[in-house]
């Protein structure tokens, strides 16, 4: 039997999708995926066709559903939502193909995707899922299959690539903020005198969110905090208390616990970061090869301007593939490995 082991990978590139367009609205041809009589008619507007599918706002609407629980569509941007419209393209693409190669399911695939994915199984629309599990499994025997990353390419990037692998000066940051300055001042005066309290005291009266952890902020190189705190920040001895910084949140109090000195990153502690973005690129490359091999073989019509919003990327009457050949940060690509 095949398991699911699921493979996230935040960058997603959109490889575009060049096609034809036709003016005028077409007819639902045999073959459309469902439509429910209940939706509103722009619902059921045909948004995509892939030689005799059809597929309507309201499968899109599942779609964006299904994988993005956490966004909603009322208050997402046109770009985000046209880079979406784009991402179900290619997800029915993949789907065609592999419904085309009768490619199956198995229940055990279901219940472990379901659990990697920490769903709900009562709360899915089996139809979905099934269609995700099957564009995964294509990908993975199609695309993923053969991918790996040997050793000498990880040392060869890391020796040509050095610089990537520098880390400036360093701080274990710890803060807390409040609102009113003589409540500020008053803190900052305890604390002079009782410095071991910083912690207790953060928990109390920062209104930060990381009041909850001690006031710890977390570590930060030299470059990466505002202006108005690098000086005051980086200036501070171990366990001193700085002066009182003001900023549009309101006026904090820092300490440094910890320091590192620049430094250079060697090669076994980088060794995982750098297989994890070579996998990363050919995995992306692979992606979009085989997403380019299966537009050569069937027929796609996008009408996106029954889409409901005014799709961002359009030049003319072509799909343009250099606007949406981007990165965003997605779960799009939960890669399924499936191994025997």
């Amino acid at each position: 039997m095949k398991r699911i082991i699921i493979l996230v990978i935040i960058t997603v590139v959109f490889s575009g999708a060049a096609c034809t367009r036709e003016s005028n609205e077409a007819k639902a041809p045999t073959g459309t995926a469902a439509i429910s009589t209940s939706q509103p008619a722009v619902n059921q507007k045909i948004v995509l066709q892939i030689n005799d599918q059809s597929f309507t706002n309201e499968d899109f609407r599942k779609f964006f559903e299904f994988r993005y629980p956490d966004i909603s569509r009322d208050s997402a941007s046109e770009t985000l939502l046209s880079r979406i419209f784009d991402l179900f393209v290619e997800h029915r693409l993949i789907v065609f193909k592999a419904t085309a190669e009768n490619l199956t399911i198995e229940e055990n695939e279901r219940d472990e995707f379901l659990q990697k994915m920490q769903v709900n199984k009562e709360n899915v629309d089996t139809v979905l899922l099934d269609d995700m599990i099957k564009a995964q499994k294509y990908l993975y025997f199609n695309a993923y299959n053969d991918i790996s990353v040997a050793n000498s390419e990880i040392e060869q990037y890391y020796n040509t690539h050095l610089e990537e692998f520098q880390r400036s000066e360093e701080v274990e940051l710890y803060q807390i903020l409040v609102k009113d300055r003589e409540k500020a001042i008053e803190i900052r005066g305890l604390l002079i005198n009782a410095p071991a309290r910083f912690e207790e005291i953060a928990r109390k009266e920062s209104v930060s969110p990381e009041a909850k952890n001690d006031g710890l902020m977390g570590n930060f190189e030299k470059g990466t905090l505002p202006n108005e705190m690098e000086d005051v920040v980086f200036s501070l001895k171990l366990n001193e208390i700085s002066p009182i910084v003001e900023s549009p949140y309101g006026f904090h109090i820092f300490k440094v616990k910890r320091k590192k000195k620049k430094r250079q990153i060697y090669f076994d502690a980088s060794k995982e970061e750098i297989k994890e973005k070579l996998l990363s690129g050919k995995l992306r490359l692979a992606y979009r090869d085989l997403l380019d091999s299966i537009k050569k073989e069937v027929q796609i019509n996008i009408l996106n301007q029954n889409l409901g919003f005014k799709y961002s990327g359009e030049k003319g009457d072509i799909y343009n593939e250099t606007d949406i050949n981007q990165n965003i940060s997605s779960n799009y690509f939960n890669n399924a490995v499936f191994q025997h």
